[in-house]
């Protein structure tokens, strides 16, 4: 049982078994598991689990142990007992005094009026983007929903061949908020069509490209 991700709200508590089960975790900030006690998980039949506990106090210690319940309703339960005692598992919340870092700023064009902005940040946060015109932008789009280390953002409706400008914004869950520099990118000019016309002359035929 490991936890590979700690931070100020959230934390990822991993573990493996021989035989596919479910993937339950019950934590407490009491030593004794005592009320209140939380418990989350997944019902997927796996052998490799992780759950993610979120909504979690900063600078908090807590407690937990780990279940699992297989195809056939038996259910193993790993409370780190050692000599007989149970040591619940422990952790502590890591307290936020800083923002995302952000990276990877790239930008995908999609077709002749539409552009993916992606970029990365080193824990989970919102995902924005400003953009507009020109260096002083203006744009902002809808603030996303769900905290990520991924970031995507897609503009659509811009005109063909123009250059536009942008910076992505990234907020935790503390409201820490960062700003990228400011970037640009140019979208393609109008596909060039081409269509062949046949023209049968004669019982002959001739073939022409109007571009």
């Amino acid at each position: 049982v490991t936890v590979p991700s700690i931070f100020d709200n959230e934390a990822t508590i991993s573990w493996k078994t021989d035989i596919a089960g479910d993937s339950q975790v019950t934590y407490s900030i009491n030593p004794d598991m005592s009320e209140p006690t939380n418990t989350v998980g997944s019902g997927a039949l796996v052998t490799a689990h992780s759950v993610v506990l979120s909504g979690l106090n900063s600078g908090t210690k807590y407690y937990y142990y780990v279940s699992t319940t297989d195809s056939d309703d038996n259910i193993a339960t790993d409370k780190n007992v050692i000599d007989g005692v149970i040591n619940y598992y422990n952790f502590v919340t890591t307290i936020d005094t800083s923002a995302p870092v952000i990276s990877n700023v790239a930008t995908s064009l999609i077709g002749e009026n539409g552009v993916a902005i992606t970029w990365t940040t080193d824990k989970p946060a919102l995902s924005q983007v400003n953009w507009g015109l020109t260096a002083d932008l203006g744009t902002l789009t809808d603030e996303s929903s769900t905290y990520t280390f991924d970031h995507s953002v897609i503009l659509t409706e811009l005109s063909d061949t123009e250059e536009y400008f942008y910076k992505v914004l990234s907020k935790d869950r503390n409201d820490h908020t960062t700003e990228s520099s400011v970037y640009s990118f140019t979208t393609l000019s109008p596909t060039t069509v081409t269509e062949t016309v046949t023209v049968t002359v004669g019982g002959g035929g001739s073939t022409r490209d109007n571009r």
